[in-house]
């Protein structure tokens, strides 16, 4: 199972990955759904509402994660360093 990127790539991903989408924006989710009817993406297994550095997926719960357009700058909240 993968984590997908920006939802205008949804139509890259080959049909037999199951896909999951995750975004702390739920406009951005909207937006993802649409993509997701409009192509008729049926591996897509859902859209969750959810912050990137506190996901609730079990740990090892995917095979590939793609981040694009992710950027960290400074510390994060907890970061000790």
């Amino acid at each position: 199972m993968s984590w997908l990127g920006p939802a205008y790539r949804l139509g890259d991903y080959s049909r037999s990955n199951r896909l999951c989408g995750v975004d702390i924006s739920e406009p951005m989710l909207r937006k993802a759904q649409q993509r997701v009817d409009e192509l008729g993406l049926t591996n897509v297994e859902g859209l969750w509402v959810m912050d990137a550095e506190h996901l609730s997926f079990a740990d090892a719960s995917f095979d590939v994660v793609v981040a694009q357009y992710v950027i960290t700058t400074g510390r994060t909240r907890g970061d000790p360093r």
